[in-house]
């Protein structure tokens, strides 16, 4: 092996050690009972809004008790691909997602009639949205319309300022100086039923590496804040740090947050027969912050086996993904969804491996939880539940699973309590595959017992369902075009002209669409609808104009000397995919006719 390709196996096994670091943190009605849930619409699901700017959507409510509308509160993020943070264009995209909660939702409007009281609103389809939840069968509403001038809801619940974020329960910060930027402090709020006293010491990503060079075999765990020195002896040294990359993205909304930080890992060093090193990767991170909890996802991400032929071996033994308690979270009670009793966090060091998850566990769902105790053996916090949801997806990590709690001295000599999450190991070899998981935390100012953590579990861990349907309000044809003419003809060409009419009557904004058509056969007006159905339709006509202006249109492939019979008629903007078996079309225009000149002969 020469000096090259062990200086680009080293690199490279190192990269895909940093790279795993790599993660994009992903998070009715009364009729529902799913007040925590919020709910996602892709783009994709309002046809009749695509490419349309996303200034105009509105999202609105009816409540059959008062039969009132009234707006509700609602974003709408734009995505390029998948990317939140890149250049947007303000159109509303198949990718692009309106966003809005399940407690707002109400009843189902009785017809179309029923409608805001706003002209623009009714120029545009509007979208019912549909929410039933698959574990009950409830379902709730909400309309989705598109106008400029209705009325907007301006509450929010949720706030962003100085890179803290306050939700309906709970506040959280992020660390400047710690490089992962990850939450380094939570507190249930007052308001809440909380005590409003920190209870986090840091989230927490662990990765335990396995490292083989040349006679050489280290054992590291890579961590999320971290500064240190591999030895590799007499070959040399690599250093690793870890900092913050680049200043936070973040998106604010009055009901979620994205917030994208980036780790950078700086490796440096020099290695016998390798040379000097000096690499640093960027790794970005995303978290969604919703008003009671946020999500942490790892995106479906490829964990990559180190190539065995560069005489480097990289393995990842075990990956750990927690959120660690500081001293108030002492007296606390840790459960999960494998456990039918609780764990007290207390000063004891100790590892509990209390939630094997098998061959049947994942794909799945599971939970673990850390519950305030205000008894005898209680700690400092008198009202707080910390519950947590893991969606394991796809194919399983490693070799053991585990629902994970610890308590223990960190590198840095700082006692961590309560230390939960999700544990993934291999005993021999890497683990590897595609990582799919989302793990969602939510806050509460309350003491749920183990049957009411069960219950939360159950009616939240079930998805929603969302399905849409469209309706119109605009019951006013377009106006029937009074002076269709024959302007000019040639051997094989009639060219037509006429006024356009308007999509309500002869009064609003231009129609959408005109239809044309013409024969030979004289035109019947007792028997008009057999005459257009049997007559030829003429294809490519202008898109209608503005009310009141001249249009032109030109039929060509037409027989000379031949006495035609044309008819116009046009249809607005309710119909987006206009058939003639649709409403809202004209009348059929008064016929204009016209004979085609004879052919001339050459001499």
């Amino acid at each position: 092996m020469n000096c090259t390709q062990a200086r680009n196996g080293l690199l490279g096994a190192l990269i895909i050690l940093t790279a795993f670091l790599s993660f994009t943190f992903r998070v009715d009605g009364a009729a529902l009972d799913r007040n925590y849930d919020a709910v996602i619409v892709p783009g994709q699901q309002l046809p009749y809004f695509s490419n349309l700017p996303v200034l105009g959507i509105r999202v609105y409510v009816y409540n059959t008790a008062t039969q009132v509308w009234s707006p509700i509160p609602f974003q709408v993020d734009q995505k390029v691909g998948n990317n939140y943070f890149g250049d947007v264009d303000e159109i509303l995209g198949a990718d692009d997602e309106v966003v809005f909660l399940v407690k707002d939702m109400k009843d189902k409007a009785p017809d179309d009639q029923s409608w805001p009281d706003d002209e623009e609103s009714k120029q545009h389809r509007r979208h019912e949205i549909i929410v039933t939840d698959s574990n009950t069968g409830n379902v709730s509403y909400i309309y989705v319309y598109y106008s400029t001038t209705l009325a907007k809801s301006n509450f929010g619940y949720i706030s962003y300022q100085n890179d803290t974020v306050t939700g309906e329960t709970y506040f959280i910060s992020h660390a400047p100086n710690i490089a992962s930027g990850l939450p380094e402090s939570v507190k249930i709020l007052e308001n809440a039923g909380g005590d409003e006293l920190d209870v986090l010491a840091r989230q927490r990503i662990r990765l335990d590496v396995h490292l083989e060079y040349s006679v050489v075999k280290i054992d590291k765990q890579i961590k999320e804040n971290y500064t240190d020195t591999v030895d590799l002896g007499f070959l040399g040294k690599i250093n690793i740090k870890t900092f913050q990359g680049e200043p936070p993205k973040v998106i604010v909304g009055p009901l979620r947050i994205l917030r994208k930080n980036t780790i950078a890992v700086e490796i440096t060093g020099n290695v016998q027969g390798v040379g000097d090193i000096n690499v640093t990767q960027n790794l970005p991170f995303e978290f969604y912050y919703y008003p009671w909890y946020y999500e942490m996802s790892s995106g479906g991400r490829e964990i990559p086996i180190p190539n065995p032929g560069s005489g480097v071996t990289a393995d990842l033994r075990v990956a750990t993904f927690s959120n660690a308690l500081n001293g108030n979270g002492k007296g606390m009670i840790y459960y999960n969804s494998k456990m039918d009793y609780g764990i007290r966090v207390n000063d004891t060091l100790h590892n509990v491996l209390v939630g094997a998850l098998g061959a049947n566990d994942w794909p799945g769902k599971h939970w673990y939880a850390e519950v305030a105790d205000t008894g005898p053996s209680g700690g400092t916090l008198t009202a707080a539940t910390l519950f947590s949801m893991l969606d394991l997806r796809g194919t399983p990590i490693g070799q053991a699973r585990t629902l994970w709690f610890q308590e223990f001295d960190d590198y840095d000599g700082s006692r961590y309590y309560g230390d939960a999450g999700l544990r993934l190991r291999s005993d021999t070899g890497t683990i590897s595959g595609v990582l799919d998981i989302i793990i969602r935390n939510y806050f509460f100012g309350s003491n749920y017992t183990l049957p009411a953590l069960q219950a939360f579990f159950a009616k939240y861990s079930q998805p929603l369902e969302i399905d849409q349907s469209s309706d119109y309000n605009d019951h006013t044809r377009p106006g029937k075009i009074t002076d269709l003419r024959v302007a000019m003809v040639s051997e094989t060409t009639a060219r037509l002209s006429w006024t356009a009419p308007a999509d309500d009557g002869y009064q609003g904004r231009a129609a959408t669409l005109y239809t044309m058509r013409y024969s030979e056969t004289p035109y019947n007006p007792n028997d008009k609808w057999t005459w257009w159905a049997n007559a030829i339709k003429a294809s490519n006509l202008p898109v209608p104009g503005t009310p009141g202006t001249q249009e032109t249109f030109t039929i060509n492939g037409l027989k000379p000397s031949t006495l035609y019979y044309f008819v116009a008629r046009c249809v607005d903007e309710t119909v987006a995919s206009p058939t003639e078996a649709e409403q809202n079309w004209s009348d059929l225009s008064d016929p204009a006719t016209g004979i085609t000149t004879p052919v001339e002969l050459a001499s």
